[in-house]
């Protein structure tokens, strides 16, 4: 208990009274409540992707993997603020949800094509080289998605789509 006169803050007040403190969520409600724990799911991919240039076992946890959209994700999360988050999006007119509906869909498509070539990849070799186009790519739509929802829905940055389609090309054609 603090001195006559101290000030308590609610988390030790809760401790104090064995309550315990909430838990840490990734959904912001005071700034708009979109959640990048959406992200998860690719950074979870990206992982598996560099990890199968060496350990070619990754690609059947790659292989299991399910494109999941952004209110698809929250509506099974067990998150306490998944609902926040989900409030939050759909609360975004729809011409601002709509680009980065788009970039989820490129990142999807990237996941399940990177997966398809290393899946066929003859050697390690071959691997390291799939991975070595992808990675970078992974990198900056995951990047231009977190912007999207760190700025609350308010911004997106362009998604050269050319760029996207030459590098998928580039991972077939190996």
């Amino acid at each position: 208990m603090p001195a006559s006169g101290e000030k308590t803050t609610p988390v030790a007040a809760a401790r104090e009274a064995d309550v315990p403190s909430p838990a840490p969520c990734d959904a912001r409600p005071a700034t708009g409540g979109l959640s990048t724990d959406f992200l998860n799911r690719y950074d979870e991919a990206l992982m598996l992707i560099e990890l199968s240039a060496q350990e070619p076992s990754c690609i059947e946890d790659l292989r299991a993997w399910r494109p999941a959209s952004y209110r698809e994700h929250f509506a099974a999360s067990p998150l306490r603020q998944a609902a926040v988050a989900l409030a939050a999006y759909d609360a975004l007119p729809a011409d601002a949800r709509a680009p980065f509906d788009e970039l989820v869909a490129t990142l999807d498509g990237l996941t399940l094509t990177t997966t398809a070539a290393l899946a066929d990849a003859a050697t390690a070799d071959d691997r390291a080289a799939i991975v070595a186009v992808a990675a970078p790519a992974f990198r900056r739509l995951i990047g231009k998605a977190a912007s999207f929802i760190n700025a609350n829905g308010t911004t997106m940055p362009p998604l050269d789509l050319a760029e996207v389609q030459a590098l998928i090309d580039e991972l077939m054609a190996r």
